[in-house]
């Protein structure tokens, strides 16, 4: 057995018994072929992992282990994981702004949205809601005119296979203003079925 790890070995009240201990940890135990060090029950034997991280054990058995044959003697200690590794600290700034508006909003994170949006409104009230964004957002009178238009000709066709034309008109019309419109859009979209 390849003895590639090292570690330091601490008495209980943390004093230092060595620094340098080559060993190799496996199925809860530390073996060593470092028999001139004492190792006591109680005692911490401390090793750095590969990502910077210290892993603390605690000795439970300090089992030595006679010679035999080509072996020479060596520490077979059953050990307890101790304290959860201590991880460099790092320091990081993390802001997240999450800005939810209109009816049916909600955040998803790390899931996926299942949810249907229920509209309960009369097209009537979907057409004037429409009607008056684009009046309070729509600054330009030409874009305005046009604008109204396609949502006159929306409100005139509800009903008709004429409507998905004026539906698709409306929403190129519109394309720049989206972000005003998105609230309404679910509930437009239904009058399609």
């Amino acid at each position: 057995m390849v003895m590639t790890e090292r570690f330091e070995l601490r008495n209980e009240d943390g004093a230092v018994k060595t620094k340098e201990l080559r060993g190799r940890y496996t199925d809860g135990k530390i073996i060593t072929f470092d028999t001139d060090t004492p190792i006591c029950r109680g005692d911490r034997m401390l090793r750095r992992l590969p990502n910077g991280a210290t892993q603390e054990f605690r000795v439970v058995d300090p089992n030595i282990v006679a010679r035999v044959a080509d072996i020479g003697p060596s520490y077979q200690v059953k050990v307890e994981l101790g304290d959860v590794p201590e991880v460099p600290a790092q320091t990081f700034t993390q802001n997240i702004t999450n800005n939810v508006s209109g009816p049916n909003a909600r955040i998803n994170i790390d899931s996926v949205d299942a949810s249907s949006n229920a509209i309960d409104a009369s097209t009537t009230q979907v057409f004037d809601h429409l009607k008056s964004i684009a009046q309070a957002n729509i600054k330009n009178r030409e874009e305005l005119a046009a604008i109204l238009a396609k949502i006159h000709e929306m409100q005139q066709t509800q009903n008709t296979a004429g409507f998905a034309s004026a539906y698709r008109s409306f929403i190129e019309g519109v394309a720049a203003h989206m972000t005003v419109f998105a609230p309404v859009i679910p509930a437009l979209s239904a009058l399609l079925r």
